[in-house]
């Protein structure tokens, strides 16, 4: 624990706050309010390190801040630094506020130290599995044999009688592999001990958050499922005014400090969707535009924008000086395109091993959802395009969870509205006789079971099966009422995002079609995420890269520094004045007849966001 903790005290250093803390620099910061600086300013930031990040979708996991007895090219592991021995259990000045606070989210929503090491482990089993059992199912198994095409195996040998296992799988076929598979296991060996490196570093920063629970929270793992995120929140505001002092430069923090932490880049993915500088849209022939954004590709764009070494940030708090001062515009512009070109060149050199295991996993994971629900793929979900259209700033993902899923079936009783009379007959006329192929080959095996011994019988039956399932997605319901509008409103009271018209005009195919690009059939999402390795690089090539200007001109003009918090999305700080609805400015109060200045509005974003998530949590 002493390297996690350290031996010395690290102090934070956010926009100069400390020239040498530990020889008494600067504290004058200590308790003040918070300050904003326009990012078009030449605005001096300390050094940081490069952040990591998890490829797997999940939150940056080295938000590192340089603490000031580093120097510029050292790297810590820890996101911890204590100003008292370590026995003491004492939580002061953490250096990487970011990651502290989002794990110390993460641990909440995973339930527990057991719960997140479990997952994790599980993780890495079933990368091996994903990749070893296709490896056995292609390369080991000698289908001629098992088909009874032959009776002799590949090696020559005759097989008599009843077939084993062990005829089947081909002896010594790690031999009879070909060099593309090979290079496909090597390079997936070198990423599942990647991997493990990561699980052991993950475990141990988990091990110092269940010891921030137990020791500066006081809640124990068993206590959890009984506790709200709010609770956590309430908690971790208390402390920072009593012994353990979080932040340096702050007497207290708020709800929204925690937040802008956490959530400081998906903050700008919002506002780049609101501005319409995000997505990538694809004109599908016969189908129209589609909106792209994939998992693939958005950790693309994070890497680019955000975590990676040749991003726009110089480290997880701070912008690069040259995106803070407009002069160097088309310097920032030509980096941007040459980390796109990179990132682009690097996408097609892995196409296919990334595409195959997108295969792989994707067959595996639909596999064990038709298992459950076998017209899962006529169903519908909200997309990564939808999830980030609607999704308010400060929003965290289990809130934004919660408010899709009080409209889920609302939405669906809305996609319901509008089946195709077409389909739908199509759908009961091709459903009838595969129902009736199927109870015929039901009842007969009842009746004797070797019908099933009868060569494609199995399959015939799976597949009527399917059918039937299928169509059901094509038929409506006989009980369905015809209600567009009032279902739109109640979907815009949940979302709470509604383009003009929307409430008024739900049953025209405009409104029908913009919803539906937020609430995508599964099928359609499967296809995107299958595609996802072959599209993503000449998006990045041909569509991003020349457009690299918009990125830079977006860091520029929607960011801003805040003494002791960094550079963040200037949305995202909520200032109704700067960047409300111009139908809400004349319900501001003057600051001189209120005591209630700071917060002109008597119903700010802010104010609504922190009604919200104390609902239903």
């Amino acid at each position: 624990m002493d390297w996690l903790l350290g031996k010395k005290k690290h102090y934070q250093t956010i926009d100069g706050d400390y020239e040498n803390a530990e020889n008494g620099g600067s504290s004058g910061m200590y308790g003040s309010t918070p300050s904003y600086h326009s990012i078009g300013d030449s605005v001096d930031a300390s050094a940081v390190n490069s952040p990591g990040h998890d490829p797997y979708g999940g939150p940056p996991q080295l938000h590192q801040i340089q603490a000031s007895t580093a120097s510029h090219g050292d790297r810590h592991d820890s996101f911890i630094a204590t100003s008292g021995s370590h026995s003491e259990q004492r939580w002061d000045h953490i250096e990487d506020l970011d990651q502290f606070f989002t794990r110390v989210y993460e641990y909440h929503q995973g339930g527990g130290f057991s719960c997140i090491t479990l997952k994790h482990f599980l993780d890495l089993l079933l990368f091996v599995f994903i990749v070893s059992f296709p490896t056995f199912l292609t390369q080991c198994v000698d289908y001629s044999l098992l088909f009874k095409n032959t009776n002799q195996t590949v090696d020559g040998v005759l097989v008599e009688g009843k077939l084993h296992l062990t005829d089947v799988v081909i002896a010594n076929c790690p031999a009879r592999m070909n060099n593309f598979v090979y290079i496909a296991i090597a390079v997936a060996v070198v990423f599942w001990m990647y991997r493990l490196i990561r699980f052991a570093h993950i475990v141990t920063q988990f091990r110092v958050i269940r010891s921030f629970y137990h020791t500066a929270l006081g809640v124990s793992d068993d206590q959890l499922k009984n506790l709200t995120w709010n609770c956590i929140v309430k908690k971790l505001c208390s402390i920072q005014a009593s012994e353990h002092k979080l932040v340096i430069n702050r007497d207290e923090i708020d709800e929204l400090d925690v937040y802008q932490r956490i959530l400081r880049y998906e903050n700008y993915f919002v506002a780049m969707i609101n501005r319409e500088t995000l997505p990538v849209y694809l004109n599908i022939p016969f189908m129209g535009a589609f909106p792209f954004f994939s998992d693939g590709f958005k950790l693309n764009l994070e890497y680019m924008l955000f975590w990676g070494h040749w991003s726009p940030w110089e480290g997880s708090y701070s912008l690069k000086r040259e995106y803070k001062q407009h002069r160097d515009r088309e310097l920032c512009v030509a980096q941007l395109r040459e980390t796109m070109l990179w990132m682009g060149i690097a996408n097609i050199v892995f196409m296919p091993l990334i595409f195959v295991y997108q295969i792989l996993y994707g067959f595996f994971s639909m596999a064990d959802l038709l298992k459950r629900e076998p017209g899962a793929l006529g169903t519908r979900k909200y997309s990564n395009y939808g999830r980030m259209r609607v999704r308010h700033f400060n929003e965290l993902e289990h809130e934004l969870h919660q408010r899709l899923n009080r409209s889920y079936d609302f939405a669906v009783k809305y996609t319901d509205q509008f089946m195709s009379p077409f389909l739908e007959i199509v759908a009961r006329a091709v459903s009838l006789p595969a129902a009736a192929l199927c109870s015929v080959i039901a009842i007969t095996t009842m009746w004797d079971v070797d019908v099933l011994e009868v060569e494609h019988m199995l399959t015939v039956f799976s597949v009527c099966g399917f059918i039937v399932f299928g169509c059901g997605s094509f038929i409506s319901n006989e009980n369905k009422v015809f209600c567009p509008d009032w279902l739109m409103g109640h979907i815009i009271a949940q979302i709470q995002y509604a383009p003009p018209g929307w409430k008024e005009n739900a049953h025209t195919d405009e409104v029908q079609q913009g919803f539906f690009q937020l609430f995508q059939l599964r099928a359609h999402l499967l296809l995107e995420e299958l595609l996802s390795p072959i599209i993503t690089p000449f998006i990045i090539l041909f569509d991003l890269r020349p457009r690299a200007h918009r990125f830079v001109d977006f860091f520029m003009e929607y960011s801003t520094t805040i003494e002791g918090l960094g550079d963040v999305c200037t949305f995202a700080t909520m200032e109704i004045s700067k960047h409300g609805d111009p139908m809400f400015q004349a319900s501001v109060v003057d600051p001189d007849d209120s005591e209630e200045a700071q917060h002109p509005l008597p119903t700010t974003t802010r104010t609504k966001q922190r009604t919200e998530r104390q609902k239903c949590r």
